[in-house]
């Protein structure tokens, strides 16, 4: 997987825009009293009329609630540890051998002002700091009105969050960023938009206005979606179209079915420039790309999670599990194994991408468990799986946390990556890890 900015101009660009951005939420800020956010407080803030569409069970507010402050919040997350590979260990220990150490640091703030009953404005930037490199990322950015009685209006950068897939949701379609399998619940970030919302008892419609590409002179997109309440099944139909831009239509349902909660997407998506690498004698690397923008994408995940909490305080289980379809895969990965040295040359051509080579299988799944508070000790053990189905790699892990300590958690993680050499998970090859890890943990203010 890969994820963030690669690029140090792009990302001094960025850090340009976001920090003018967060300067004119601070400056607004500045103008109000200033009032303490607790961490509860700081989620529920950024849905302000209902619970940001993802389910057809919100209640929406009649107005919004009208304050003299400018709530001010956020949250700090400090990370430290080493990570090693325990065979090189076998040879015996010495200071280039034992772990290699990182540490990262990160930074939530946001401002929440309500000067009116039907006008809120809410912003939410994220910094993150490594010795090598710190950015500034401007995730929110919108405003709440009601122009009329029982219809709700977002303008601005907001998160979506389509779909309903905990691992992969290939029916996020306007989030910017994917679901990244290995870190589910990380926020990603929206597009730059306008969103209608109309609520009738215990459905919502939306129609969304997407102006990522009109800020620059481009086409507006349109994406409307609708959620029902259908007995205890959630329903939700939505499409995607922009001019000459590729198009979308998904839906989803989830429903629980005795002590488990089912959930289920299906996408179509067409007109995308999806460039595959086919075999040809006639190339001097064997292989070349073929563009297939004439095709229809088929997608689709299933899966299910289930939890329990023991009365006798001997630890709480969850479990959650996935499938995915990915329509834009290979059916037999292997060529891009088998030709590891061309696909190379490929992407040193700038004839494919880093995006072309992403779920290059049709089929992957995940699977979590979690086991916390075990024998009421302030421990927990988690094991993870994430694998490609289609050429037999994938990732296995075991880690184990304890947290006694106020506002410090501590973790010993075991990983085995595993696969052929040149596949999607092991490109290396097999490879295990040991990693150590503190975390400085509830720091939100």
């Amino acid at each position: 997987m890969w994820s963030g900015l690669t690029a140090k101009g792009n990302s001094m660009k960025l850090t340009k825009n976001c920090l003018m951005a967060a300067g004119a939420a601070l400056a607004l800020a500045a103008s109000f009293p200033l009032s303490a956010q607790s961490e509860d407080d700081m989620f529920a803030g950024a849905s302000p009329l209902v619970n940001d569409g993802t389910s057809a069970k919100a209640d929406t507010v009649d107005g919004l609630l009208k304050t003299d402050a400018i709530k001010i919040g956020g949250s700090f997350a400090l990370e430290a540890g080493a990570r090693g590979n325990p065979e090189d260990w076998k040879e015996g220990m010495n200071a280039d051998s034992i772990a290699v150490p990182f540490t990262s640091s990160s930074v939530n703030l946001f401002a929440d002002a309500r000067p009116a009953e039907d006008y809120r404005f809410y912003a939410k930037g994220k910094m993150n700091y490594t010795p090598a490199l710190t950015t500034f990322e401007l995730r929110e950015a919108f405003a709440d009105i009601q122009p009329l009685e029982g219809l709700s209006v977002r303008a601005g950068k907001q998160t979506a969050n389509w779909g309903v897939g905990y691992f992969f949701s290939p029916g996020n379609l306007l989030d910017l960023q994917a679901i990244n399998p290995e870190d589910p619940t990380a926020e990603r970030t929206g597009p730059l938009a306008v969103r209608l919302q109309k609520s009738a008892k215990t459905d919502n419609y939306y129609a969304y206005f997407l102006l990522e590409d009109a800020s620059n002179g481009g086409a507006v997109g349109i994406a409307p979606k609708a959620e029902w309440l259908l007995g205890s099944a959630e329903v939700s139909l939505g499409g995607l179209w922009e001019n000459d831009k590729p198009w979308a239509a998904t839906t989803s349902v989830t429903f629980p079915l005795s002590s488990l909660d089912f959930f289920a997407e299906a996408t179509v998506r067409g007109n995308e420039d999806k460039v595959f690498i086919i075999e040809n004698s006639l190339s001097p690397i064997g292989v070349t790309t073929e563009t297939r923008s004439a095709r229809v994408f088929p997608f689709a995940t299933g899966g299910f999670s289930w939890s329990k909490t023991d009365d006798q305080n001997r630890g709480d289980i969850s479990l959650r599990a996935q499938y995915y379809y990915n329509g834009e895969g290979y059916l037999d990965p292997s060529l891009l194994q088998d030709k590891s040295a061309s696909v190379g040359l490929l992407l040193a051509q700038k004839k494919i991408s880093i995006d072309d080579l992403r779920e290059r299988g049709q089929h992957y799944g995940a699977a979590m468990l979690s086991v916390s508070n075990i024998l009421n000790s302030d421990a927990g053990v988690t094991f993870f799986w994430l694998g490609s189905l289609s050429d037999g790699s994938g990732k296995t892990s075991v880690t184990a946390s304890w947290d006694r300590l106020t506002h410090v958690r501590m973790s010993l993680a075991y990983e085995y990556t595993y696969g052929e050499k040149g596949s999607e998970y092991a490109f290396n090859g097999p490879v295990p890890s040991v990693t150590l890890k503190v975390s400085l943990t509830q720091g939100t203010f």
